[in-house]
Protein backbone atom coordinates (compact mmCIF):
# COMPACT_ATOMS: atom_id res chain seq x y z
CA UNK A 1 0.00 0.00 0.00
CA UNK A 2 1.48 3.51 -1.38
CA UNK A 3 2.39 6.37 1.63
CA UNK A 4 0.11 9.12 1.04
CA UNK A 5 2.50 12.49 1.73
CA UNK A 6 1.80 16.12 2.46
CA UNK A 7 3.85 19.21 3.46
CA UNK A 8 1.45 21.91 4.71
CA UNK A 9 1.88 24.62 7.14
CA UNK A 10 1.96 23.09 10.86
CA UNK A 11 -1.20 25.11 13.09
CA UNK A 12 -1.43 25.44 16.77
CA UNK A 13 -2.64 21.81 17.56
CA UNK A 14 0.70 20.24 15.76
CA UNK A 15 3.05 22.20 18.65
CA UNK A 16 3.56 19.35 20.89
CA UNK A 17 3.70 17.06 18.14
CA UNK A 18 6.41 19.08 17.20
CA UNK A 19 8.46 19.12 20.14
CA UNK A 20 8.69 15.49 20.97
CA UNK A 21 9.70 15.10 17.22
CA UNK A 22 12.39 17.51 17.22
CA UNK A 23 13.52 16.31 20.87
CA UNK A 24 13.76 12.47 19.81
CA UNK A 25 15.48 13.39 16.28
CA UNK A 26 18.18 15.26 18.07
CA UNK A 27 18.45 13.31 21.20
CA UNK A 28 21.51 11.22 19.81
CA UNK A 29 23.50 14.08 19.05
CA UNK A 30 23.54 15.31 22.88
CA UNK A 31 26.66 12.91 24.02
CA UNK A 32 28.43 13.97 20.38
CA UNK A 33 28.13 17.62 20.81
CA UNK A 34 28.13 17.75 24.75
CA UNK A 35 24.94 19.74 25.06
CA UNK A 36 21.09 19.76 23.66
CA UNK A 37 21.12 20.96 20.47
CA UNK A 38 19.60 24.34 20.03
CA UNK A 39 16.24 23.15 18.02
CA UNK A 40 15.46 21.02 21.37
CA UNK A 41 15.08 24.55 23.15
CA UNK A 42 13.10 26.25 20.25
CA UNK A 43 9.84 28.04 20.75
CA UNK A 44 8.02 26.20 18.29
CA UNK A 45 4.78 27.66 19.19
CA UNK A 46 6.02 31.50 18.50
CA UNK A 47 7.79 29.64 15.19
CA UNK A 48 3.89 28.43 14.15
CA UNK A 49 2.19 31.77 14.93
CA UNK A 50 4.75 33.27 12.47
CA UNK A 51 3.72 30.71 10.02
CA UNK A 52 7.80 29.68 9.89
CA UNK A 53 6.94 25.87 10.13
CA UNK A 54 6.04 23.08 8.02
CA UNK A 55 5.15 19.50 8.59
CA UNK A 56 5.49 16.50 6.15
CA UNK A 57 2.86 13.97 7.49
CA UNK A 58 2.82 10.27 6.14
CA UNK A 59 -1.01 8.98 5.83
CA UNK A 60 -2.05 11.77 9.04
CA UNK A 61 1.17 10.85 10.54
CA UNK A 62 3.42 13.34 11.66
CA UNK A 63 7.18 12.46 9.60
CA UNK A 64 9.11 15.54 9.24
CA UNK A 65 8.87 19.04 10.29
CA UNK A 66 11.11 22.05 8.47
CA UNK A 67 11.26 25.39 10.03
CA UNK A 68 12.28 28.77 7.39
CA UNK A 69 12.61 32.11 7.85
CA UNK A 70 12.41 34.40 5.01
CA UNK A 71 14.91 37.95 4.94
CA UNK A 72 14.54 40.30 1.73
CA UNK A 73 18.18 39.04 0.63
CA UNK A 74 17.73 34.91 1.43
CA UNK A 75 15.72 32.42 2.29
CA UNK A 76 17.22 30.52 6.00
CA UNK A 77 16.43 27.38 7.34
CA UNK A 78 16.18 26.94 10.78
CA UNK A 79 16.04 23.41 11.33
CA UNK A 80 14.97 20.82 9.58
CA UNK A 81 14.22 17.32 11.93
CA UNK A 82 13.24 13.82 10.61
CA UNK A 83 10.64 10.64 12.60
CA UNK A 84 12.82 7.90 13.45
CA UNK A 85 10.05 6.02 11.94
CA UNK A 86 10.64 8.32 8.39
CA UNK A 87 14.08 7.99 8.49
CA UNK A 88 15.39 6.66 4.96
CA UNK A 89 12.34 6.92 3.14
CA UNK A 90 13.68 10.69 1.38
CA UNK A 91 11.28 13.51 3.74
CA UNK A 92 14.20 15.58 4.67
CA UNK A 93 15.07 15.61 0.98
CA UNK A 94 11.50 16.64 0.25
CA UNK A 95 11.82 18.94 2.92
CA UNK A 96 14.67 21.29 1.76
CA UNK A 97 13.08 20.86 -1.78
CA UNK A 98 9.71 22.30 -0.64
CA UNK A 99 11.94 25.02 1.29
CA UNK A 100 14.19 25.78 -2.10
CA UNK A 101 10.66 26.05 -3.91
CA UNK A 102 9.22 28.42 -1.41
CA UNK A 103 12.48 30.51 -1.73
CA UNK A 104 11.92 30.72 -5.50
CA UNK A 105 7.83 31.66 -4.80
CA UNK A 106 9.32 35.09 -2.94
CA UNK A 107 11.70 35.76 -6.08
CA UNK A 108 14.79 34.42 -3.92
CA UNK A 109 17.46 32.64 -5.23
CA UNK A 110 19.51 31.77 -2.13
CA UNK A 111 18.67 29.24 0.56
CA UNK A 112 21.12 29.14 3.57
CA UNK A 113 21.56 26.90 6.64
CA UNK A 114 23.71 25.30 8.87
CA UNK A 115 24.29 22.17 11.17
CA UNK A 116 26.67 21.76 13.97
CA UNK A 117 29.91 21.02 13.46
CA UNK A 118 29.83 17.57 15.19
CA UNK A 119 26.97 16.38 13.11
CA UNK A 120 29.32 15.27 9.82
CA UNK A 121 26.76 12.86 8.39
CA UNK A 122 25.00 16.86 7.60
CA UNK A 123 28.82 18.10 6.75
CA UNK A 124 28.37 15.28 3.74
CA UNK A 125 24.91 15.23 2.56
CA UNK A 126 24.12 18.82 2.52
CA UNK A 127 27.18 19.42 -0.58
CA UNK A 128 25.54 16.56 -2.51
CA UNK A 129 21.94 18.42 -2.01
CA UNK A 130 23.77 21.04 -4.05
CA UNK A 131 24.74 23.34 -0.65
CA UNK A 132 28.24 25.03 -0.97
CA UNK A 133 30.08 25.55 2.53
CA UNK A 134 30.30 29.17 3.41
CA UNK A 135 31.91 29.21 7.13
CA UNK A 136 32.26 28.32 10.23
CA UNK A 137 31.99 29.98 13.96
CA UNK A 138 30.81 29.70 17.23
CA UNK A 139 27.32 30.85 17.47
CA UNK A 140 25.01 31.15 21.13
CA UNK A 141 27.47 28.46 22.28
CA UNK A 142 27.61 25.77 19.65
CA UNK A 143 30.07 25.60 16.76
CA UNK A 144 27.82 25.76 13.61
CA UNK A 145 28.97 25.25 10.12
CA UNK A 146 27.43 27.38 7.59
CA UNK A 147 25.96 26.52 4.44
CA UNK A 148 24.62 28.16 1.10
CA UNK A 149 22.81 26.78 -2.11
CA UNK A 150 22.23 29.49 -5.25
CA UNK A 151 18.54 28.54 -7.11
CA UNK A 152 18.32 28.54 -10.81
CA UNK A 153 15.09 30.65 -11.05
CA UNK A 154 15.00 29.77 -14.78
CA UNK A 155 16.60 27.32 -17.27
CA UNK A 156 16.61 30.55 -19.96
CA UNK A 157 20.09 33.01 -19.64
CA UNK A 158 19.60 36.13 -16.98
CA UNK A 159 18.03 38.90 -17.92
CA UNK A 160 21.26 40.41 -17.82
CA UNK A 161 23.68 37.61 -18.85
CA UNK A 162 25.43 38.46 -21.91
CA UNK A 163 25.47 36.51 -24.84
CA UNK A 164 27.96 36.45 -27.93
CA UNK A 165 27.21 36.27 -31.50
CA UNK A 166 26.93 32.84 -31.45
CA UNK A 167 24.19 32.75 -28.39
CA UNK A 168 26.56 31.44 -25.83
CA UNK A 169 26.88 33.16 -22.56
CA UNK A 170 30.03 34.68 -21.44
CA UNK A 171 30.98 36.72 -18.46
CA UNK A 172 30.23 40.57 -17.09
CA UNK A 173 32.09 43.26 -19.10
CA UNK A 174 35.25 44.53 -16.81
CA UNK A 175 35.29 48.03 -17.08
CA UNK A 176 38.23 49.26 -15.02
CA UNK A 177 41.56 50.14 -16.08
CA UNK A 178 43.96 46.78 -16.17
CA UNK A 179 46.51 46.16 -14.98
CA UNK A 180 45.93 47.04 -11.47
CA UNK A 181 49.15 48.33 -9.49
CA UNK A 182 51.44 46.38 -7.94
CA UNK A 183 51.46 45.85 -4.12
CA UNK A 184 53.95 48.31 -2.81
CA UNK A 185 56.12 48.76 0.32
CA UNK A 186 53.75 50.89 1.92
CA UNK A 187 52.53 51.44 5.89
CA UNK A 188 48.97 50.43 6.45
CA UNK A 189 48.23 52.42 10.01
CA UNK A 190 45.29 50.57 12.38
CA UNK A 191 43.98 51.48 16.22
CA UNK A 192 45.44 48.85 17.25
CA UNK A 193 48.46 47.63 14.92
CA UNK A 194 50.15 48.88 12.06
CA UNK A 195 51.75 46.67 9.01
CA UNK A 196 54.99 48.08 8.43
CA UNK A 197 57.45 46.61 5.34
CA UNK A 198 59.82 43.62 6.35
CA UNK A 199 62.86 45.44 8.04
CA UNK A 200 65.46 42.90 9.07
CA UNK A 201 66.93 45.32 11.33
CA UNK A 202 63.94 46.93 13.03
CA UNK A 203 62.36 44.03 12.75
CA UNK A 204 64.00 40.48 13.23
CA UNK A 205 65.04 40.18 16.64
CA UNK A 206 61.65 41.37 18.38
CA UNK A 207 60.03 39.08 15.82
CA UNK A 208 62.07 36.08 17.02
CA UNK A 209 61.85 36.98 20.62
CA UNK A 210 57.86 36.90 19.73
CA UNK A 211 57.90 33.64 18.14
CA UNK A 212 60.34 31.83 20.80
CA UNK A 213 57.92 32.33 23.31
CA UNK A 214 56.07 29.93 21.69
CA UNK A 215 55.91 26.61 23.94
CA UNK A 216 56.78 24.55 21.19
CA UNK A 217 57.14 24.95 17.43
CA UNK A 218 53.85 23.63 16.26
CA UNK A 219 52.49 27.22 15.04
CA UNK A 220 55.35 26.03 12.07
CA UNK A 221 54.16 23.16 11.37
CA UNK A 222 52.07 24.30 8.13
CA UNK A 223 54.23 27.02 7.29
CA UNK A 224 56.65 26.68 4.18
CA UNK A 225 59.63 28.13 6.40
CA UNK A 226 60.47 27.37 9.99
CA UNK A 227 60.76 26.44 12.72
CA UNK A 228 63.94 28.78 13.34
CA UNK A 229 66.78 27.49 16.00
CA UNK A 230 68.09 30.66 16.74
CA UNK A 231 67.68 34.58 16.34
CA UNK A 232 70.71 34.53 13.73
CA UNK A 233 68.54 31.35 11.67
CA UNK A 234 65.72 33.93 11.73
CA UNK A 235 67.83 37.04 10.81
CA UNK A 236 69.18 35.16 7.86
CA UNK A 237 65.66 34.36 6.22
CA UNK A 238 64.15 38.14 7.05
CA UNK A 239 67.07 39.25 5.11
CA UNK A 240 66.39 37.62 1.97
CA UNK A 241 62.69 37.66 2.53
CA UNK A 242 62.65 41.25 2.94
CA UNK A 243 64.53 41.83 -0.77
CA UNK A 244 61.47 39.91 -2.49
CA UNK A 245 58.29 41.19 -4.00
CA UNK A 246 56.86 38.38 -4.22
CA UNK A 247 55.82 37.61 -1.54
CA UNK A 248 55.62 41.33 -0.39
CA UNK A 249 56.38 40.42 3.39
CA UNK A 250 54.88 43.04 6.07
CA UNK A 251 55.20 42.84 9.80
CA UNK A 252 53.01 43.18 12.60
CA UNK A 253 53.61 46.25 14.70
CA UNK A 254 51.76 47.01 17.84
CA UNK A 255 50.53 50.36 18.01
CA UNK A 256 50.66 50.41 21.95
CA UNK A 257 53.91 48.84 22.67
CA UNK A 258 55.87 49.08 19.16
CA UNK A 259 56.94 45.72 19.32
CA UNK A 260 56.85 43.25 16.48
CA UNK A 261 53.99 40.89 16.93
CA UNK A 262 54.16 38.37 13.65
CA UNK A 263 54.65 38.96 9.85
CA UNK A 264 52.16 38.31 6.34
CA UNK A 265 52.94 38.53 2.96
CA UNK A 266 50.97 39.18 -0.34
CA UNK A 267 52.21 36.81 -3.08
CA UNK A 268 50.90 35.43 -6.28
CA UNK A 269 50.83 39.05 -7.42
CA UNK A 270 48.37 38.97 -10.85
CA UNK A 271 48.19 42.81 -11.84
CA UNK A 272 46.95 41.83 -15.02
CA UNK A 273 43.95 40.03 -13.42
CA UNK A 274 43.59 42.35 -10.16
CA UNK A 275 44.03 38.86 -8.01
CA UNK A 276 46.33 38.37 -5.00
CA UNK A 277 46.76 36.15 -2.29
CA UNK A 278 47.63 36.83 1.35
CA UNK A 279 49.50 34.24 3.24
CA UNK A 280 52.97 33.31 4.91
CA UNK A 281 50.59 33.95 7.62
CA UNK A 282 53.04 33.72 10.96
CA UNK A 283 51.61 35.57 14.15
CA UNK A 284 52.96 35.11 17.47
CA UNK A 285 50.65 33.62 20.71
CA UNK A 286 50.84 37.40 21.72
CA UNK A 287 49.02 38.04 18.56
CA UNK A 288 46.45 35.36 18.17
CA UNK A 289 43.06 35.56 19.29
CA UNK A 290 43.06 39.45 19.63
CA UNK A 291 42.32 42.71 17.82
CA UNK A 292 45.63 42.72 16.65
CA UNK A 293 45.34 39.67 14.29
CA UNK A 294 41.36 40.80 13.04
CA UNK A 295 42.55 43.97 12.44
CA UNK A 296 46.17 43.52 10.32
CA UNK A 297 44.00 41.17 7.93
CA UNK A 298 41.78 43.79 7.15
CA UNK A 299 44.09 46.41 6.85
CA UNK A 300 45.89 43.85 4.04
CA UNK A 301 42.00 43.50 2.57
CA UNK A 302 41.37 47.45 2.60
CA UNK A 303 44.71 48.30 1.02
CA UNK A 304 43.63 45.59 -1.51
CA UNK A 305 40.34 46.41 -2.86
CA UNK A 306 40.05 50.15 -1.47
CA UNK A 307 43.81 51.43 -2.46
CA UNK A 308 44.94 48.70 -5.61
CA UNK A 309 41.19 48.30 -6.75
CA UNK A 310 42.00 44.27 -7.14
CA UNK A 311 38.83 42.46 -7.81
CA UNK A 312 39.96 39.35 -6.10
CA UNK A 313 41.55 38.03 -2.74
CA UNK A 314 42.69 34.73 -1.96
CA UNK A 315 43.74 32.54 0.88
CA UNK A 316 45.05 29.01 0.59
CA UNK A 317 46.37 27.09 3.35
CA UNK A 318 47.01 22.77 3.70
CA UNK A 319 44.08 21.06 3.52
CA UNK A 320 44.74 19.67 7.23
CA UNK A 321 45.16 23.00 8.89
CA UNK A 322 41.73 23.48 10.84
CA UNK A 323 42.75 26.43 12.16
CA UNK A 324 43.64 28.36 9.19
CA UNK A 325 40.25 27.41 7.68
CA UNK A 326 38.45 28.29 10.64
CA UNK A 327 40.14 32.04 10.32
CA UNK A 328 39.37 32.11 6.85
CA UNK A 329 35.91 31.48 7.02
CA UNK A 330 35.50 33.93 10.05
CA UNK A 331 37.21 36.50 7.86
CA UNK A 332 34.35 36.31 5.59
CA UNK A 333 36.67 34.51 2.98
CA UNK A 334 34.53 31.65 0.86
CA UNK A 335 35.32 27.93 0.77
CA UNK A 336 36.09 27.41 -2.88
CA UNK A 337 36.99 23.71 -3.39
CA UNK A 338 40.59 21.49 -2.21
CA UNK A 339 43.28 21.34 -4.91
CA UNK A 340 44.73 17.34 -4.18
CA UNK A 341 48.47 17.10 -4.11
CA UNK A 342 49.25 20.51 -5.02
CA UNK A 343 52.30 21.36 -3.62
CA UNK A 344 55.09 19.41 -1.77
CA UNK A 345 57.08 20.89 0.85
CA UNK A 346 58.79 19.85 4.27
CA UNK A 347 58.75 16.46 2.33
CA UNK A 348 55.35 16.21 2.50
CA UNK A 349 52.50 16.74 -0.40
CA UNK A 350 49.94 18.82 0.73
CA UNK A 351 46.61 18.99 -0.40
CA UNK A 352 45.38 22.69 -0.74
CA UNK A 353 42.12 24.46 0.68
CA UNK A 354 40.85 27.55 -1.94
CA UNK A 355 38.95 30.56 -0.47
CA UNK A 356 38.21 33.94 -1.80
CA UNK A 357 37.25 36.96 -1.29
CA UNK A 358 35.71 39.32 -4.35
CA UNK A 359 35.42 42.88 -4.96
CA UNK A 360 31.48 42.77 -4.69
CA UNK A 361 31.66 41.26 -0.86
CA UNK A 362 33.63 43.92 0.25
CA UNK A 363 31.84 46.74 1.02
CA UNK A 364 29.50 44.24 3.21
CA UNK A 365 32.41 43.14 4.62
CA UNK A 366 33.90 46.16 5.16
CA UNK A 367 31.08 47.56 7.06
CA UNK A 368 31.20 44.46 9.58
CA UNK A 369 35.17 44.66 10.23
CA UNK A 370 34.61 48.29 11.01
CA UNK A 371 31.76 47.60 13.33
CA UNK A 372 33.32 45.09 14.97
CA UNK A 373 36.83 46.91 15.30
CA UNK A 374 34.83 50.25 17.09
CA UNK A 375 36.28 50.85 20.97
CA UNK A 376 32.35 50.41 22.31
CA UNK A 377 32.69 47.14 20.84
CA UNK A 378 35.16 46.08 23.97
CA UNK A 379 34.62 46.31 27.40
CA UNK A 380 36.70 47.68 29.83
CA UNK A 381 38.86 44.47 29.81
CA UNK A 382 39.55 44.48 26.16
CA UNK A 383 37.28 41.17 25.40
CA UNK A 384 34.96 41.42 22.37
CA UNK A 385 31.34 42.57 23.06
CA UNK A 386 29.60 40.94 20.39
CA UNK A 387 31.69 38.47 17.80
CA UNK A 388 32.53 39.25 14.31
CA UNK A 389 29.80 38.10 11.99
CA UNK A 390 31.35 38.10 7.97
CA UNK A 391 28.35 35.45 7.59
CA UNK A 392 24.64 36.42 8.21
Amino acid sequence: MSTREAIERATAADSDAITHLVREAYEPYVETIGQEPAPMHADYKSAIEAGQVHICTHDGELAGVIVTEASPAHFSIENVAVASSARGTGVGARLLEFAEGEALRLGLSEVRLYTNAKMTANLDYYPRRGYRRTGRRIEDGYDRVFFAKTLSTTSAPAADQRLNEFGQPIGAAVNRVLPAPAPGRVTLIGEHCRLEPLDPDAHAAGLYAAFAAAPDASDWTYMPVGSFASEADYRAWADVAALAQDPLQFTVVSIATGEPLGTLSLLRQDPKNAVVEVGFVAFSRAMQRTPYSTEAHFLFMQYVFDELGYRRYEWKCDALNEPSKRAAERLGFSFEGTFRQATVYKGRSRDTSWFSIIDTEWPDLRAEFTRWLAPENFDEAGVQRTPLRTRS
